[in-house]
């Protein structure tokens, strides 16, 4: 994929116009990951957005016992970005992580804040990608407070099937709040029917 195509991808997997790519595209940077990159750490001060247009991203956390906890996972067409971090200018407590050979384009919360205040349409845009990660964290929130885990996968597969492959189990089974080798049997039993 050249550049322009990886321009076109972006503008339609994040319902933004040519037109208004413009307006921004001095501050975006587009960039191809050919290895797993950890774009935040914790203690970080990170206020940029990684767009994932191909791929996919994951948050997590490590315990003290040196548990990896998944906080998020996310998949082309969302957003990877630490939100204290933006709008409470507290650091990150969490890893970031884009995966191998994926895609993304990054820009500063800051640069999008100075467009957005002279550009109604971008400011309107921004306002509805970050919205919509509200939502995608509500749906997981909702999920662990109103769900089995058996409930939450199944929900997780009927909206997005394509997060079963298999390198994506063990984020998916950290994201689930269950073991991988649980979500196996689970898999077995109930999905794969």
């Amino acid at each position: 994929m050249n550049t322009l195509d990886i321009k076109h991808s972006f503008c339609e997997k994040f319902k933004l116009s040519l037109a208004d790519l413009s307006y921004i595209e001095e501050f975006i940077t587009f960039k191809r990951i050919e290895e797993a990159t950890t774009v935040i750490k914790p203690g970080d001060n990170n206020k940029n957005l990684y767009f994932i247009i191909e791929g996919y991203g994951v948050a997590y956390g490590i315990t003290d016992s040196g548990e990896i906890k998944n906080i998020y996972l996310q998949r082309e067409s969302h957003i990877i970005t630490c939100i204290s971090s933006i709008y409470e200018d507290i650091p990150s407590k969490y890893y970031y992580e884009i995966s191998a050979k994926s895609i993304i384009a990054k820009i500063s919360s800051d640069d999008l804040d100075m467009i957005a205040s002279s550009n109604i349409a971008i400011c309107n845009w921004y306002n509805n990608i970050l919205k919509r990660s509200v939502s995608i964290m509500t749906f997981r929130l909702e999920g662990f407070l109103m769900k089995n885990a058996k409930e939450r996968l199944i929900e997780y597969y009927e909206k997005d099937p394509e997060l079963f492959t298999k390198s994506l189990k063990k984020h998916l089974a950290g994201i689930l709040g269950i073991t991988p080798n649980y979500l196996s049997r689970i898999l077995s039993t109930e999905i794969d029917k």
